[in-house]
């Protein structure tokens, strides 16, 4: 490989985890996760005591398989354990999920049946301290089945795994502990108690023959019904007596969840007759109806309600002594024929039940439950059922002036649950300083601090709920319009006052208040991030959170279809991997990497992304983590790396991106984008601070208090946050950017937004995630960091072009820390705008730009969209995904295509909006709006002599100038790509430094005996012509070119001027063509060969045009001047000075 020739990236895994990787992302078992599992579980045995954990038992006895050193441990090696490749494909093809594979695995292996451990230990769990292996041991005892000739074999009928595993939690109590006063060889003499108090119950009795289960299954739709049928006829033992007693009992159970829960589902599916008979209960109703007093009656009210006179409260509510109600929930069931009509008259069983209550003449609970909210419940558990259920009844009823009770819908239920979430809030505390009474004068606030608004005022039929609903896709369009129109009081406008009030005393909420965290997201959704003011200073709503849908392209994804679950399920991460770079005609090894797959939405495409990391002290072009990026939701590949050139074009720290071919296990894979990453070795990096402890990650964060738990510190071992939540307290408590201009550098964040701003970007702040924070330990101020640059510059989200182009910056003030910092400091934040503006974001810099990016991976990108011998595209590993462009519309989507929203039509049509938005005087050519949109540069920004096309793989940089600024520009362009990172400069004589490849710290393997890296810094004049890099003479100490007398250089075609060799005969074939003539591959050694035979025009008879051949050099095939002396102009072409033909370029 050479200069100008994208690197290959070479990642060789274990066979057997490359095909895991395919699998996984093809939703397959995982074999990754098999060998984790055992190797997990190992560990787990391993981590055991078992002389410490058996101090009375004959370990040789209980365990004579297995091999205990004489301090009590276990040496198991994982590796004896682990299944291989060849075994996988063979258990796999038997059709197994991944458990029984895992069971199969463990209980057939030669060495030891870690399946007859864990049973052996599963009958001393009582003995066992760490609840992750008992949490083992109980998942593998409770799927296992032995037979006669003590054969382990796994049971796949999930009825009997249910069985096995209900009456597990039976046989691990001890009932004469738990029970010492109770005789149970007469209350329940059929019940198998051992001498240690532990029933020993067989679940084998309760398992059917396979023809009488299957009748079951006809007769019994619910499976819980059909477990109590088989236990309610089971002659040996019938477990509902025996779970009816735990359940009636007064034992809570609290260190045995499994048990618990299973007893509270039965008290409420299980009822039990005067004569001691069980019957299920069917009826959903009277189930809920028993759970709920169930809830009722496990609660002591003295002590939930202390110093409340029940007796004066509620009269008619049966308490015990002991402070317990004891309510029979048979008084509210009724006949067959009142549930029938009562289901005709609702429509949601919450009423239904609402309905039995309310009518019960014995004891209506709508009021218990009524007069109970009333009092102070601040000695309730709220995660237990009793507390659920009075909330749900508080907020679900209304009561008029006469005492009566109505049922609330659903609709008119939240809007209660709402207001009084805001009348629970004391505004004297948690807004200090402000003046209600003028602030907001039709806000009833009580001398307490309360609101008192009354939800009764908010009231809408079912009919108008109907019709407001068909108007909105979502609940928070519905409740903006109730809130919005009510002449009550305008809760739209409340809130979003609210919103804005910067004094929240962050140190007193949250103390006593269980509801601000729910209040404070009710602030969001109406604050100036969703809800804006029209031309008439009417509110309107904008949620950004729903307005995920764009149909302009059937490939397109939506962000709500990302699948979070599947992203957590569908892991990969190894360290057994090794990689190869070929660059610059050497071969670079690191024999110790880690290799994951890629970030969440990439994993939903067909071709997905990965991690890459080198360990081992190792660095690659200065960085030692990366991402290979697909970016396969945008069809230019060029976003990512554009937007990381914007910003090392204007020298502010960031990620950088550029490209390489990768093959995996010798498969090609395609084209990706390679980008570092902000982790603690780019902090090193760049701000030579190591471990540090202050870059954080935002994944739901708005940098301000209320939003502290989205951040997520990078470094792992980081526990302390408190400097971070300072930073963040001050953040929230500022009123404008001079009160955090001494902690947060402003001026870098006011470039961020300006170019989150000019690209159209909806990803970063706006919605909450893709930044990072970072405290410079050189100034002590935090730095706004952003990236994932693929969705930036019109990719996705909006409903169509002109949306995109008009992109107001008002999107960028509805977030509060944008709107505190710049809109008090405008004036400043728009001559940053224009300054980028006139510098970067225009035409004449960024047309130029794709034009040389897109020339230079058009090749690969041409690669990549071929299909392989198997007839696939290469890297399409996400079989569930069809999203694929063409070549021809990756070219269009560079171009001026709206359908795909091209680049150039992108930026030519925001230029313009931009620059009539803010008044800046740009430039006219590109205002001028009969320009013709196919000519994309004009003569003076010509990247090439006429004659030519622009479709050279090179990317000259000519454009952009790359300079090494210390602590800021953190480029990969200089080493990844040189001809991309060639530094522009008008004057050339100038000095200019750019860093280079330092190879110093990797392990180099190559056949060229010298080792050092011909340079990559050319110079490119402003006038944007092509310089070869790889054999460049450009002397770096003093920044110029050679002298004219030492530029005399033979070659024998014209590939050789950039170092690449001549093809050999049989190599025939065109991929591509550009000034350097015609081009082939040569896939033997992965490289490019020229075709075109070089052609001396000192030979050439120019009929005395050619002024330049009596000194020795040639004409020049174009017309950039470098220099002129007294014989005439100058250019300098294929590594050598040459004389401008004037006639010629005259006529051009």
């Amino acid at each position: 490989m050479m200069d100008n020739e994208v690197p290959t990236f070479r990642i060789t895994l274990l066979e057997n985890e490359y095909i895991n990787l395919k699998r996984i992302s093809n939703n397959n078992i995982p074999l990754e996760s098999i060998n984790d599992n055992i190797k997990q579980i190992i560990d787990l045995l391993n981590q055991q005591n078992f002389n410490y954990l058996f101090q009375k038992k004959d370990l040789s006895e209980l365990f004579p398989e297995l091999a205990i050193n004489e301090n009590g441990y276990l040496n198991l090696n994982e590796n004896d354990f682990m299944i291989s490749y060849e075994d996988y494909i063979n258990i796999e093809q038997i059709n197994l999920e991944e458990f029984e594979i895992l069971f199969k695995i463990l209980n057939e292996n030669k060495n030891l049946n870690l399946i007859k451990v864990f049973h052996v230990l599963s009958q001393y769990r009582s003995y066992l301290m760490n609840d992750d292996l008992l949490e083992v041991i109980d998942n593998f005892e409770n799927h296992l089945m032995i037979d006669k000739d003590e054969n382990f074999t796994i049971i796949k009928e999930e009825y009997i795994i249910e069985i096995k595993t209900e009456i597990s939690y039976i046989n691990n109590l001890n009932f004469k502990e738990t029970f010492p006063e109770i005789n149970f060889s007469e209350l329940f003499p059929e019940l198998p108690i051992k001498e240690d108090g532990h029933p020993n119950i067989d679940f084998r009795n309760y398992i059917l023959p396979t023809e009488e289960y299957e009748n079951l299954k006809l007769t019994f739709e619910d499976d819980s019904e059909l477990i109590f049928n088989i236990y309610n006829t089971n002659k040996y033992l019938n477990i509902n007596k025996v779970l009816y007693f735990l359940s009636t009992s007064n034992v809570e159970f609290t260190d045995n969840d499994l048990l618990k829960n299973k007893l509270y589902e039965f008290k409420s599916q299980v009822m039990m007759d005067d004569n001691g008979n069980f019957t299920y209960i069917k009826e959903d109703y009277i189930r809920n109806i028993k759970e709920i007093i169930n809830s009722i009656n496990e609660q002591n009210f003295r002590e939930i309600f202390p110093g409340y006179n029940f007796t004066e409260l509620l009269p008619e509510l049966p308490i015990q002594e002991n402070g317990h109600p004891n309510i029979d929930y048979k008084i509210y069931i009724i006949s067959n024929e009142e549930i029938e009509k009562l289901e005709s008259m609702f429509k949601y069983e919450d009423e239904i039940i609402f309905n039995i209550f309310n009518n019960n003449k014995s004891l209506n609970l709508v009021k218990v439950f009524y007069v109970l909210s009333r009092l102070d419940d601040s000695l309730i558990n709220t995660e237990s059922d009793f507390w659920y259920n009075l909330d749900e009844f508080k907020s679900s009823t209304m009561i008029d002036d006469n005492g009566n009770f109505t049922f609330l819908q659903p609709h008119i239920k939240f809007i209660k649950q709402i207001i009084e979430t805001i009348n629970e809030q004391n505004f004297i505390e948690i807004f200090p300083g402000y003046n209600f009474t003028e602030l907001l004068p039709e806000l009833p606030i009580q001398e307490n601090g309360h609101p008192n608004i009354d939800f009764r005022n908010y009231l809408i039929s079912e009919d108008e709920y109907y019709n407001i609903g068909m108007k909105y896709d979502n609940f928070e369009y519905f409740l903006f319009d109730i809130f919005n129109k009510n002449e009550y009081l305008n809760l739209v406008k409340v809130l979003n006052t609210l919103s804005k009030l910067d004094d929240i005393n962050i140190d007193t909420i949250n103390i006593d208040n269980r509801n601000y965290s729910t209040f404070s997201e009710y602030l969001e959704l109406f604050g100036d991030n969703n809800v804006s003011m029209n031309e008439n200073n009417e509110y309107i709503f904008n949620n950004k959170y729903y307005n995920t849908e764009n149909d302009t392209n059937n490939n397109d994804k939506t962000i709500s279809n990302i699948n979070i679950n599947q992203n957590e399920r569908d892991e990969f991460k190894t360290k057994n991997g090794t990689l190869t770079v070929h660059i610059n005609n050497q071969e670079i090894s690191f024999n110790k990497i880690t290799f994951s797959l890629g970030g969440h939405n990439s994993r939903n495409y067909s071709k997905p992304g990965f991690n890459l990391k080198i360990r081992g002290g190792k660095e690659l072009f200065g960085r030692r983590q990366f991402k290979l990026r697909s970016d396969s939701s945008e069809p230019s590949y060029m976003r990512t790396k554009l937007m990381c050139d914007i910003h090392n074009k204007l020298g502010l720290p960031s990620i950088s991106a550029n490209y390489i071919k990768l093959y995996i296990n010798d498969e090609f894979m395609g084209l990706f984008i390679l980008t570092d990453a902000y982790k603690e070795s780019w902090i090193e990096y760049v701000y030579g601070e190591k471990d540090t402890t202050n870059l954080y990650k935002c994944e739901k964060c708005n940098l301000l208090f209320n939003k502290r738990y989205g951040f997520e510190n990078e470094n792992k071992e980081a526990t302390d946050n408190q400097e971070f939540y300072e930073f963040l307290q001050a953040m929230t408590k500022a009123k404008s950017s001079v009160d955090v201009e001494s902690i947060f550098d402003l001026d870098q964040f006011y470039k961020e937004i300006a170019i989150e701003y000019l690209s159209s970007s909806w990803d970063h702040i706006n919605n909450q995630h893709n930044y990072y924070v970072y405290k410079n330990p050189k100034n002590n101020k935090w730095i706004y960091l952003i990236h994932d640059f693929d969705l930036d510059m019109c990719s996705e989200l909006f409903e169509g072009l002109n949306e995109c182009i008009k992109y107001d910056f008002k999107n960028f003030l509805y977030v509060p820390i944008v709107k505190k910092l710049i809109y008090n400091n405008i004036e400043h934040f728009k001559e940053i705008l224009k300054e980028i503006v006139i510098k970067v974001f225009n035409p004449a810099t960024l047309f130029p730009r794709i034009d040389e990016i897109k020339s230079f991976i058009r090749p690969y990108v041409q690669l990549d969209k071929t299909l392989n011998d198997n007839g696939e595209y290469p890297g399409r590993m996400n079989k569930n995904d069809d999203t694929f462009y063409t070549m021809e519309q990756w070219e269009a989507s560079t171009e001026f295509e709206e359908s795909l929203i091209g680049l150039k039509q992108f930026i030519l049509l925001r230029y313009r909006y931009v620059c009539k938005e803010f008044s800046i005087e740009c430039d006219p050519m590109y205002l001028d709006e009969n320009m013709n949109m196919n000519l994309t540069i004009t003569e003076t920004e010509s990247l090439y002599p006429t004659e030519t096309e622009t479709s050279s793989f090179l990317i000259p940089t000519s454009t952009f100038d790359f300079i090494n600024i210390e602590a800021t520009t953190t480029s990969i362009e200089d080493t990844i790509l040189p001809i991309s990172t060639s530094i522009f400069d008008s004057n050339i004589d100038e000095t200019i430094t750019s860093s280079v490849l330092d190879f110093s710290n990797t392990e180099i393997t190559t056949s060229i005996e010298d080792t050092i890296l011909p340079t990559t810094i050319s110079v490119l004049p402003s006038t944007n012509s092509i310089l070869p890099t790889s054999n460049s003479q450009f002397n770096e100490a003093t920044g110029t070119l050679p002298p004219i007398s030492q530029t005399t250089v033979t070659f024998k075609c014209l590939s050789e001027f950039l170092g690449y060799p001549c093809c050999s005969s049989e190599l025939t074939t065109i991929y591509a063509e550009d000034e350097y003539g015609e081009w082939s591959y040569d896939f033997t050694k992965n490289e490019w060969c020229g075709l075109t035979k070089f052609e001396d025009s000192s030979n050439q008879d120019h009929s005395g045009e050619c002024w330049s051949e009596i000194l020795g050099y040639p004409c020049c095939k174009g017309c950039k001047i470098y220099e002129t002396d007294s014989d005439g102009s100058w250019g300098y072409e294929f590594n050598q000075w040459c004389g401008i033909i004037s006639s010629r370029c005259q006529k051009e």
